[in-house]
């Protein structure tokens, strides 16, 4: 078994760095933008596919329309196949009902993805349309989010994030 390539894994955390920095220096504008970091699961890319994941959120306080944008690089199990690889970027809108702390969120987006299915084979890329369903939790310093999404691109895909924002 060979050692997959470094360059994606390498770019995945300096986004995160970058990211996490952005988020260190915007203290008085926590509510309007709030970088975070998740675990995602794509439930039929290679059997089911594990990966890590960076998102940025945007909006204003009091609007009920967000704007995320967010990367996932997934590690598949490529069997005796290897040089796999799974990823993808999207940006959604979320539109969220109103409660304290609580925020329940429709989704509605765009996805492009990139798959490798081994060693010597190109990479395909596709584009499409995500919808799903998520819920938010806010919190003074820190807040988590989880969501399920359908992405209608080239092979759909149901994905699941869990993570946290800064």
């Amino acid at each position: 078994m060979s050692l997959p390539s470094l360059r994606y894994p390498v770019a995945f955390v300096a986004a995160v760095f970058a990211l996490m920095m952005l988020g260190a220096g915007t203290t008085g504008v926590r509510a309007q933008v709030s970088p975070g970091i998740h675990v995602a699961r794509a439930s039929q890319a290679f059997g089911g596919a594990y990966g890590l994941g960076a998102s940025l959120d945007m909006g204003a306080p009091l609007f009920p329309v967000r704007l995320m944008v967010a990367g996932d690089y997934f590690r598949p199990d490529c069997g005796a196949s290897s040089g796999c690889s799974f990823m993808g970027a999207s940006a959604d809108l979320h539109f969220a009902l109103s409660a304290p702390v609580i925020h329940p969120y429709g989704l509605v987006g765009a996805v492009v993805r990139r798959r490798r299915d081994g060693v010597g084979q190109d990479a395909r890329s596709s584009s499409g349309l995500a919808l799903g369903a998520g819920l938010d939790l806010r919190a003074v310093a820190m807040g988590a989010y989880g969501e399920a999404r359908y992405e209608f691109a080239g092979k759909d895909e149901l994905v699941f994030r869990l993570g946290i924002r800064f």
